[in-house]
């Protein structure tokens, strides 16, 4: 003889199958309807390119600054000695890497 299930049992099955068809419906709204999903499908596909054009994207935006300043502190080494090992290394570095400099001074 069977042991029939409980009534524990019975109302998780229950629950799960309410749950389970509530995440069906666009599942079955799409078997139901194969013309809506292929032209809402057509009209993604035609808007896509719309959109990517009219999204402006740019990795290295122009940016405008007038002025950068760059300070070096380095304790116990004399000012001419910072202007020859840091602040000339520097200033080359940028002069190389950085374009349109109008003017560098230390």
């Amino acid at each position: 003889m069977q042991a029939s299930p409980s009534n524990a049992t019975v109302c998780r099955t229950v629950v799960n199958s309410k749950i389970g068809a509530a995440r069906m419906w666009i599942v079955r709204n799409a078997l139901d309807r194969p013309y809506t999903i292929i032209v809402m499908v057509l009209l993604i596909l035609l808007a896509t390119p719309f959109a990517l054009l009219g999204t402006p994207t740019d990795i290295l935006p122009e940016i405008r600054i007038s002025v950068v300043s760059v300070i070096w502190n380095y304790n116990g080494l004399p000012a001419q000695e910072v202007a020859q090992r840091i602040a000339a290394q520097s200033e080359r570095s940028m002069s190389t890497t950085v374009n349109d400099i109008e003017h560098i001074e230390s």
